[in-house]
């Protein structure tokens, strides 16, 4: 009796321990195991999203789908690194009632992501700083660039945001400057004669017009160039740096502001200019123009820089000043004009290159009345083609304090409506 009553509880035990109906047949929501998979069952197409692509998986009824290769693996754009994360839902085996009722079944691949950096190397002589930049930032040297017996002058490339592991490499030129430089000034009408805020020139003429421009250029005999409605580009296609267009070799001191419509100042100079700045004129806030609606009285602004002879210092503004078509009078330029002999009152050395769009001769008075020599006092033409209405479009000039002027002239062309100036400055010495 007792072996008869081991005997059952050991079969019960074994009975306990088997699969029930509904084990077989696999948890809810997945699919049976591969071996009850029938391989005569019909086959789906299943989707996946991957990085934006779609790959169609061909998948049995009741199978889990397989993705295709290397969705896990980890990628990049300029700006950022992915990390795959997981699908949207669970992986589930098709079936005919599910394919039925949705048409389709789509998985789309998550990704974490997080900011790419790159990595920055600033070359200062011997030495050099490596810094870790974030996609999209510019890139900003940990020290000043100093050298003995030379003065800082750029980068042997613009820094520009990062996308890619770059190098840069400071420019220095000897911090000595004679007390006589040729200095000029020239609308250059972003390359396309003054008829439009960016470039028209086309890839195919580049070689001749850029030729064109450098004996142009070259023909001024200029130490510093201060360039107006300047574009960085040279060609509609942005294929070809203007620097690089312009000059067989960039002069060490370059600097471009920022092109706000027709707006925009570049310098150029192989004198040792320093603390090249941009500023905001004050009495441009809230000023309204009338020329047009894409016109801003915002859109202009000021560069200085200092030039330093001897012992003493030559404080330069480089400008293009705001043109208001109502004319009557034209507020916003004389406010200008106003506020930067205010803020230079009190300076010796004086030196202001630029288009003023002073479109009459008076508006040049208050130059005149603060102590100012005008090299283009209303009497030369420097907008070609534009008398009109009884203007004289003398509006091209270079304007000093506490320098003498020599040889101003102006250089007759037809790359741009406007044609440049240019004067010889000596800084008297002690």
């Amino acid at each position: 009796m007792k072996r008869l009553l081991c005997l059952c509880l050991v079969l019960c035990s074994i009975l306990l321990l088997l699969p029930s109906c509904n084990d077989q047949a696999g948890p809810a929501g997945t699919s049976a195991p591969a071996s009850t998979v029938d391989p005569n069952a019909p086959v789906y197409t299943v989707i996946f999203k991957i990085r934006g692509e779609l790959y169609e998986v061909p998948t049995r009824e009741n199978a889990i789908p397989v993705p295709p290769e290397g969705y896990d693996a980890p990628y990049s754009t300029v700006d950022k690194n992915f990390t795959f994360a997981g699908w949207d839902k669970e992986l589930v085996a098709p079936t005919a009632e599910y394919m039925e009722k949705y048409k389709q079944m789509v998985y789309y691949a998550r990704y974490d992501s997080e900011t790419r950096y790159y990595d920055v190397t600033f070359r200062i002589g011997e030495e050099t700083y490596p810094v870790s930049v974030a996609a999209n930032e510019l890139p900003v040297c940990p020290v000043t660039p100093e050298s003995s017996g030379q003065v800082f002058t750029r980068w042997d490339k613009e820094p520009v945001p990062a996308k890619e592991n770059a190098a840069y490499t400071a420019v220095f030129m000897d911090d000595d400057c004679p007390s006589t430089f040729t200095v000029a000034t020239w609308n250059i009408g972003h390359f396309a004669n003054g008829n439009a805020a960016e470039s028209k020139i086309k890839d195919a003429d580049y070689d001749t017009k850029s030729s064109s421009f450098r004996n142009y250029i070259n023909g001024l005999g200029a130490d510093l160039l201060c360039l107006n409605e300047y574009s960085r580009y040279f060609t509609d296609s942005q294929n070809h740096p203007a620097s690089e267009a312009l000059f067989e070799e960039t002069p060490p001191v370059y600097y471009a502001g920022p092109q706000r419509n027709f707006s925009c100042n570049a310098v150029f100079s192989r004198l040792p200019l320093r603390n090249l700045t941009l500023h905001e004129f004050e009495c441009n806030k809230n000023a309204v123009l009338l020329y047009s609606s894409s016109n801003k009285a915002h859109f202009y602004y000021y560069v200085t820089a200092e030039l330093t002879v001897g012992t003493e210092t030559v404080h330069f503004v480089f400008t293009h000043l705001a043109f208001d078509e109502a004319r009557t009078p034209d507020t916003v330029c004389m406010a200008q004009i106003n506020e930067l002999i205010e803020l230079y009152k009190d300076v010796d050395h004086v030196v202001m290159m630029g288009d003023w769009n002073a479109y009459h001769k008076n508006m040049f008075d208050p130059f005149a009345d603060a102590g100012y020599t005008l090299g283009n006092y209303g009497e030369t033409l420097t907008c070609i083609g534009s008398k009109t209405g009884g203007l004289e479009w003398a509006v091209d000039d270079i304007i000093v304090k506490g320098l003498t002027m020599t040889g101003f002239h102006a250089v007759n062309t037809g790359l741009s409506d406007h044609i440049a100036v240019v004067a010889t400055l000596t800084l008297p010495q002690p």
